[in-house]
């Protein structure tokens, strides 16, 4: 099993790679903002929209209460529950995601776009 990560700014291709390795390897996406996102959700049931400053706070607090690699370690029990599948996961924003993920698998491979 191989697991890829990508790391880049908003707007640096990171999520079209993704979808690209996805297509044309087979790769399963798993994304910490969807990981995010319907931990939002659950929280804030009754509010239907927000705002991508709400998610960068939410995230925040998500990493102060629960641990900064708490989104990694979430991934990486879906990824747990079936071995025979490569990984991508896009959306890595914190350090400690990073090094939950390279602890967690032999096969870990960090892409970290500027563009």
């Amino acid at each position: 099993m191989y697991v890829i990560g990508l790391v880049g700014p908003f707007g640096s291709g990171c999520s079209y790679v993704a979808k690209k390795i996805v297509d044309n390897h087979g790769y399963e996406l798993l994304s910490l903002s969807t990981v995010l996102r319907e931990e939002y959700k659950n929280e804030h049931p009754s509010k239907r929209k927000y705002t991508r400053k709400d998610l960068q706070d939410f995230g925040d607090t998500i990493r102060e209460t629960k641990g900064s690699d708490y989104l990694a370690r979430v991934v990486c029990e879906k990824i747990n529950q079936d071995k025979t599948k490569n990984y991508i996961i896009d959306s890595i924003r914190n350090p400690e995601e990073i090094n939950y993920l390279r602890k967690s698998f032999a096969e870990f491979f960090f892409v970290w776009s500027i563009c």
